[in-house]
């Protein structure tokens, strides 16, 4: 990525401007005056090709911008020809996919509903991997070399919520995806490990649909990315864009109507789903009681015995952690002294929730107590 920022997006925020300052000229207007053809002009406002820095110049010109808009329009410019991390992969991507890459890479928050596979800001690389064979199971024409450089592609993808500036990543997950198996238990449950810690990020709003929920909304899995406002305050702002994949192609909405409905409806599911504290406890409950080691190889009266067994380690450990949670509230009121209110209770929480975290050591006690 170039230190100004994302090219996808500096290519994005040149041709909305370029839009904005051909005002009420038409396109032929425009080409007849630059002595470009219309098709060129079309190009250089759809924001999908970069055009070399000169030709901008010569455009904004035409129009008559003056600094500082010119200046700023001139360094847009120069970081739209410029290349982004995610190119280096572009033998491996879609042109879809890698202009997604390009547009999460610069925004600052992120609104996902996922009903199909756990996100991939979240994935670990071995769900991730089974993913991947699963698709090439499909279609053998993706081949491993391309399949290893996509899974590359996701893994540097986190980056983006723990490396300043961080994503504010809002996600609504349908319970579906937490018990839809991916690899074996094994995978599952490190995978719901690591969306419980992920939970505890500040810049995660992690939340779970029931399936229970009656929350009268369906539809399928989409992505809405937000920007930064304007840096020059006449500049056109660059909106909302929206994207929704099937299969291997994605496609992208934008406009105000369009993104803003989809926005509703992210509103609607989260208002609907879980809490985000409610949501981690089940996500716990769901590795423990859906995805529990202990039980893959046992006969039927003894999965009985397990699931019961663990079911009640997961109501015990859940009940640990709202216990934990209420008295490091108390422990955070008398830390005030010390600390700010909100920083203490913040600081108390994470400590109750590593003294909570799930070992390895209890699923071996647990393991051992059903087979005895």
């Amino acid at each position: 990525m170039t230190p100004s920022g994302s090219p996808t997006v500096r290519r994005r925020r040149l041709a909305a401007e370029l839009r904005r300052l051909r005002g009420n000229r038409t396109g032929g207007q425009v080409s007849r005056g630059i002595g470009w053809s219309p098709t060129k002009i079309s190009r250089a406002e759809s924001g999908r090709e970069s055009l070399p820095p000169a030709e901008v110049e010569k455009l904004i010109d035409f129009y008559g911008v003056t600094e500082p808009l010119r200046g700023r329009l001139l360094e847009l410019a120069e970081d739209a020809v410029q290349r982004g991390w995610w190119d280096d992969y572009s033998e491996a991507l879609t042109p879809e996919y890698l202009e997604f890459i390009g547009l999460e890479a610069e925004a600052v928050s992120c609104l996902q509903w996922q009903s199909d596979v756990i996100p991939g800001l979240l994935q670990t690389e071995d769900y991730a991997r089974r993913l991947g064979a699963a698709f090439r199971a499909v279609d053998p024409t993706v081949t491993p070399s391309a399949q290893e450089r996509f899974l590359q592609v996701r893994m540097r993808r986190h980056a983006r919520l723990t490396q300043e500036p961080v994503l504010q990543f809002s996600i609504v997950m349908d319970e579906a995806v937490l018990l839809r198996g991916v690899g074996d238990r094994e995978v599952m449950r490190a995978q719901l490990a690591h969306l419980a810690d992920a939970a505890e990020l500040s810049n995660v709003d992690l939340r779970v649909l029931p399936l229970n929920q009656n929350a009268g909304l369906h539809g399928s899995s989409f992505t809405i990315v937000s920007f930064a406002s304007r840096d020059v305050p006449e500049a056109a702002a660059l909106g909302d864009v929206v994207s929704t994949e099937n299969m291997n192609t994605a496609l992208y909405v934008e406009g105000d109507a369009g993104t803003y409905l989809y926005r509703l409806f992210f509103q609607a599911l989260a208002k609907a789903a879980l809490p985000p504290e409610e949501s981690q406890f089940f996500i716990i409950s769901t590795m423990d009681r859906t995805w529990s080691l202990t039980s893959a190889s046992l006969s039927q009266l003894a999965r009985r015995r397990c699931s019961t067994i663990v079911g009640h380690a997961s109501d015990v450990r859940i009940a640990l952690w709202s216990r934990e949670k209420s008295r490091s509230r108390s422990l955070a009121r008398r830390r005030r002294g010390h600390r700010g209110g909100l920083d203490a209770i913040l600081y108390c929480s994470r400590q109750a929730a590593i003294r909570c975290r799930f070992s390895r050591r209890m699923d071996k006690e647990l393991t051992e107590l059903v087979q005895r």
